[in-house]
């Protein structure tokens, strides 16, 4: 599983995106691995916290041909399960003005930028 996403990022622009807020608890695991992986890998590292909306433009602004985003979900499997999840399963949840659904950033992320999500 993720020898295929390996050989897909080589030789490639890479982004990586860590999502969550690490106040609660396991939601903080995407900025967690930013923190862990910056400098020890030749990508871009944004560290989103809870909104990721916000850095939209610094992400077209770094040009990345493929983007990487890490974030916890609620898969129906043991906690602490690793899944590589394609974008076009994400499922469209319900928006507040305190919240951006994943499905609804990686569209706009989808129309700024030309990488592979």
């Amino acid at each position: 599983m993720f020898d295929e996403l390996i050989d897909q990022l080589q030789n490639r622009r890479t982004l990586i995106l860590g999502i969550g807020n690490p106040l609660r608890g396991d939601d903080g695991l995407g900025p967690a691995l930013i923190k862990r992986l910056q400098g020890k890998v030749g990508a871009v590292m944004i560290d989103a916290g809870d909104a990721p909306e916000n850095h939209l433009f610094a992400i077209a602004k770094a040009n990345p041909q493929a983007i990487v985003i890490l974030d916890t979900a609620r898969l129906g499997s043991q906690p602490g399960q690793v899944a590589l999840v394609e974008v076009d399963d994400l499922v469209m949840s319900e928006a507040t003005t305190h919240n951006t659904p994943l499905a609804l950033f990686t569209k706009s992320l989808r129309s700024l930028t030309s990488a592979d999500l």
